[in-house]
């Protein structure tokens, strides 16, 4: 099974970016109660920020979006290394 290590990830990332070879990020998560509308949530966040930045597009990406590509990288999502 392949593992990711999100520490290397975003470390890599860093310096792709410093040599001008990253795409543009970051990425921020949100961390909510049961219950909570993280889809609303989320495309009012995302419009909000578009709105102020307007070099960079943001967009967001579901639960199941994320469950999908683990699922197609062979990890487990909730799998921590």
């Amino acid at each position: 099974m392949k593992t990711i290590d999100l520490s290397r990830y975003a470390h890599d990332r860093h310096k792709e970016k410093e040599r001008g070879k990253a795409s543009p990020g970051p990425v921020i998560t949100l961390s909510r109660e049961f219950g909570c509308p993280a889809k609303i949530l989320a495309s009012e966040f995302v419009e909000t920020l578009n709105k102020r930045i307007t070099k960079n597009k943001w967009g967001w990406v579901s639960k199941e979006i994320l469950e999908k590509a683990a699922k197609e990288l062979d990890v487990k999502p909730s799998e921590r290394t």
